[in-house]
């Protein structure tokens, strides 16, 4: 099973039998059986039939609703879990706060970790990050853990910068609107794939409203962002720097536009095509990890975040 990404503007997705069948102006674009989707991504100006959505639902297909830049605008899936009881485990867990200071420690500690290992992997040895992982075992609040976390995350893009090639200028992370090729890339990439992790998160029956690392916040998903955290550089880094290095995205494939910088359309679909292709690979880490912490909150088991060997 893939994830169906739906680029092309202007589409239409109706039901064909037991398929997808994707149109544009009257003519199909392409077709693809139900049961070979595990969701629906359709970016920008798109359609879907109520019968189309139907047979999603049918199959337990979730239909996300994103901008064309990625951001979630919505989604729709079949009737959510209706274990009442996860859900009240999930709230007693993140009542507890030694609990949920636990949980917070494993997440920023695997995530530094990843930090490490990833700038390791280009022959760059940076201790003063293991250092900022051994003070985070002996704080106890959740605010110096996000202290420690910023501190580490400072020392790693310092030499993350490094790796970028030499055309592309990387002074650090900006935002909304990314002001730089190589933070457009990482935002978009963190977008998806926190995407992923929300759309497994609702198929576990978990409330993704409430988080552990990250605050309890009106409309943020947090759980699925406290998930993100360690499989931001254990992937995303990973994956934009692969792009950047090996010259699969140039600078001509960025354009300046809403006061930010952002691909062009032609190489926003070359990126979804290259995305797809290598966060399918994760997909069952993502399962995992969202299994272990369901299973952790029930106290059936010990919640591991993802860790780079």
């Amino acid at each position: 099973m893939e994830d169906l990404y739906v680029i092309e503007q202007g589409c239409t997705l109706k039901k064909l039998d037991q398929q997808i069948l994707i149109t544009k102006g009257g003519m199909k674009i392409d077709s693809i059986p139900i049961f070979k989707i595990d969701k629906i991504l359709l970016f920008g100006n798109q359609q879907i039939t109520s019968q189309a959505l139907n047979l999603a639902f049918e199959y337990g297909v979730d239909v996300l609703f994103l901008s064309y830049t990625g951001k979630l605008k919505g989604k729709l899936s079949s009737i959510n879990s209706k274990n009442i009881y996860l859900k009240l485990s999930q709230y007693e867990t993140w009542k507890d706060k030694q609990k949920r200071l636990d949980i917070s420690r494993k997440i920023v500690k695997a995530k530094i970790w990843n930090q490490y290992m990833l700038l390791k992997k280009y022959n760059i040895s940076e201790m003063s990050l293991l250092e900022q992982m051994k003070k985070i075992d002996i704080v106890n609040d959740i605010e110096n853990i996000m202290g420690y976390e910023g501190a580490a995350s400072k020392i790693y893009f310092d030499k993350f910068k490094i790796l970028i090639p030499n055309n592309f200028v990387f002074d650090g992370r900006n935002r909304r609107p990314p002001k730089d090729e190589v933070n457009a890339l990482l935002s978009l990439t963190y977008t998806l794939l926190l995407n992923k992790i929300i759309s497994e998160v609702d198929k576990n029956g978990l409330e993704g409203n409430i988080g552990f690392l990250h605050s309890i916040k009106y409309g943020r998903e947090s759980l699925a962002l406290d998930l993100l955290e360690p499989f931001r550089q254990y992937f995303c880094d990973a994956f934009v720097l692969k792009l950047l290095r090996r010259k699969e995205l140039v600078k001509e494939d960025f354009e300046s536009r809403d006061d930010g910088i952002f691909l062009t359309e032609l190489a926003f679909r070359k990126y979804i095509n290259k995305f797809k292709t290598e966060s399918s690979k994760i997909d069952e880490d993502i399962r995992e990890q969202v299994i272990q912490i369901k299973k952790h909150i029930l106290g059936e088991g010990d919640y591991k975040p993802m860790m780079r060997k």
